[in-house]
């Protein structure tokens, strides 16, 4: 026991200046104070911090009070309430308990109630008051020793829902807007212990409210309902509850997880979806579902962690108390065929979709094996642009379906699960319906990033940041070889070395993919795959035959009709006769993707020139000639050397 020591001129001061009567009392109040005064003060001021709303927070931001609630924060605010008024109401309150009166060892006093059981509240002008904002609160006491209880908040007004434990520990708490329906308390069994749950009002708000209550009990079926709810005790081990679903849904699920510890995560049909957290104790999952089957899982003491960027749950922000349970609330909305905005896009999807305003929607799509895909993005209400990541890669597009149209076009390699995003391009405030046709074709061939290759293979790979991309070329004999690289992802390089070759090439017909065609002696050469910027998939063919034409010297003679290979020496011409019987109109093609082939012509009162007339770095000369002999000369541009394939038609 402890004795507070006042002067009886101060103590009938306080009392008379707070809470005395017409008349002060007679005689002076020396009244023995219990010990456990203090750890009184302290529950009130620990029950008062626990229920402060978001007023009051505004208040200690604005003002800068690190502690608001109870006695102590009290004699800290002169000149507002000085020590003497603060210990004058504790005083108060403890004489008109009486000397003798036993000490309530509940944080508050109110109403108690069983588990489940509905309760009804009003707040009015007699309602108890948050000592800083001024609103005032209703609180009620819930017993029970075992099971589940869940309530459903009705009320005009908005206000802050908190849980505490009996000790005033602070379970959890949120927030609930005037305009919310069906904003859920779910609590579990303490044993022999209450739950205190308050109810604060939003700026001192009035009115009743009633929370529906009813008791969960353990679900035993391995199903989950489409639209209903499933509660089971947590175990130490995974729980799975199947779901099959007919028709296209928009699926969420409110997930009360007692332990705050649990992971939740929907897995079947080529789609994934993970819980996202909501609060400590609450998550949401939510998505797109098509028709198939589908798998709940429940792993206990793995706490959820946020999902990535792109997932369209919303979290409801549900109350959850402590406790070994998990409960669920599944809500599905059918979809009419092809309308949604997100989830699984498959192979002949025609999918509309609405767009909001700053927020692109994104679809998943799962492959099992390398696949071609083409997805178009239509609109006539905004610039559509379209986005792919997932697996190492990392593509967008813009306007490739023409005007403000998107499409995208990619091989993808690795198995596994992609995103697709559809946006609005440099426009943040753009919004409205829209249409996406996808279609996807498996691709049979050889995926690897190295290993050996010969004439007639065809492999894709996978072009990343780090990492060779090498292949060996074999010929047992002198060929002809066409050796394409391409790519929808990445700025293509393709390098041959080997054998006293050394060519590269990098933008064939003016695009980003390369292509080198030549002849090779027999031997081994080194195929490098390289990009000036960006990663992704690539395709890679080598095709030739063996050469049965001619590799004609320096010095020889050709005619019309005439194919045939030469070599050329750096900062050397090459130069053959060219014999012309019959006049007409001839084409000579030079074509190397060693160098950059020059052609010159002379003779029977003709002099021509040419650098690149033909496709990229390849020269052709396209005239009228007379019967006769001309030189053709074939040079390199700015010293360029190796194989040449010359072509004269007419």
């Amino acid at each position: 026991m402890a004795l507070i020591v006042v002067s009886k001129h101060e103590v009938n001061r306080m009392w008379s200046h707070h809470a005395a009567p017409s008349k002060a009392p007679a005689t002076p109040l020396f009244c023995p104070v219990p010990a456990d005064l203090h750890r009184s003060v302290r529950r009130d001021a620990i029950f008062h911090r626990h229920i402060r709303t978001q007023d009051d927070n505004d208040h200690q931001r604005r003002h800068g009070v690190k502690s608001l609630y109870g006695v102590k924060s009290l004699i800290n605010m002169q000149p507002q309430m000085g020590a003497p008024k603060a210990i004058a109401l504790a005083l108060t309150g403890l004489v008109l308990a009486g000397c003798n009166g036993q000490e309530n060892t509940r944080l508050t006093d109110a109403p108690e109630s069983l588990l489940g059981e509905t309760l009804k509240g009003e707040l009015t002008t007699q309602s108890p008051i948050n000592l800083t904002s001024g609103s005032r609160y209703g609180a009620h006491w819930l017993c029970g020793s075992q099971g589940v209880g869940r309530y459903t908040l009705e009320a005009a007004f908005g206000s802050t829902i908190s849980v505490l434990s009996e000790e005033g520990k602070l379970i959890d708490r949120t927030h609930a807007d005037a305009d919310s329906i069906g904003q859920q308390v779910v609590l579990g069994s303490q044993g022999k212990a209450c739950q205190l749950l308050v109810i604060t009002g939003d700026e001192g708000a009035f009115g009743p409210y009633t929370l529906k209550g009813e008791k969960l009990s353990p679900t035993d079926s391995t199903t989950l309902p489409l639209n209903g709810q499933l509660m089971a005790p947590l175990a130490d081990k995974s729980q799975t509850y199947q779901l099959k679903v007919e028709r296209p849904m928009e699926l969420d699920i409110a997930i009360a997880d007692g332990s705050g510890r649990a992971s939740v995560m929907l897995e079947g049909n080529g789609t994934e979806l993970h819980a996202q957290p909501c609060g400590s104790h609450s998550q949401q999952l939510s998505g797109y579902v098509m028709p198939g089957d589908y798998t709940l899982s429940i792993e206990p003491k793995q706490k959820p962690q946020h999902v990535p960027e792109g997932n369209p749950s919303q979290c409801s922000g549900n109350l959850v108390g402590e406790g070994p349970f998990i409960a669920l609330t599944s809500h599905a909305t059918r979809l009419p065929d092809g309308m949604r905005n997100g989830g699984p896009i498959q192979d002949g999807d025609h999918i509309t979709g609405t767009l909001a305003a700053g927020q692109p929607n994104t679809y998943l799509i799962q492959i099992e094996q390398p696949t071609r895909i083409e997805v178009v993005a239509t609109s006539s209400e905004f610039d559509t642009l379209l986005q792919l990541s997932g697996q190492g890669v990392q593509q967008q597009d813009d306007d490739g379906a023409g005007g403000t149209n998107s499409k995208l076009s990619s091989f993808l390699v690795k198995p596994g699960r992609y995103e697709l995003t559809i946006g609005a391009y440099d426009d943040n405030t753009a919004a409205g319906r829209y249409t996406l046709d996808a279609q996807f074709s498996a691709i049979d061939t050889d995926f690897r990033n190295e290993g050996d290759v010969d004439l007639g293979s065809n492999v894709m790979g996978m072009r990343e940041t780090f990492g060779t991309n090498q292949y060996t070329l074999h010929l047992e004999q002198t060929s002809e070889v066409n050796i394409n690289l391409t790519s929808d992802n990445f700025d293509t390089i393709l390098k041959l070395s080997g054998n006293g070759q050394d060519q590269v090439n990098d933008d064939v017909d003016g695009g980003t993919n390369s292509r080198i065609q030549t002849l090779l002696p027999a031997g081994d050469y080194t195929l490098n795959i390289d990009s000036y910027e960006g990663t992704g998939p690539y395709q890679l063919s080598v095709e030739g035959h063996p050469f049965d034409g001619q590799l004609r010297p320096n010095g020889a003679e050709a005619r019309s009709g005439d194919s045939f290979y030469g070599e050329v020496q750096a900062s050397q011409a090459l130069t053959y006769t060219v014999v012309i019987t019959q006049a007409g109109q001839y084409q000579i093609d030079a074509v190397s993707t060693a160098f950059d082939t020059m052609l010159t012509l002379q003779g029977a009162n003709t002099d021509l020139e040419d650098d690149d007339g033909g496709n990229d770095t390849n020269a052709r000369i396209n005239a009228t000639l007379q019967p006769g002999r001309y030189q053709l000369k074939v040079t390199g541009y700015e010293a360029g050397a190796g194989m040449v394939k010359i072509t004269i038609d007419g």
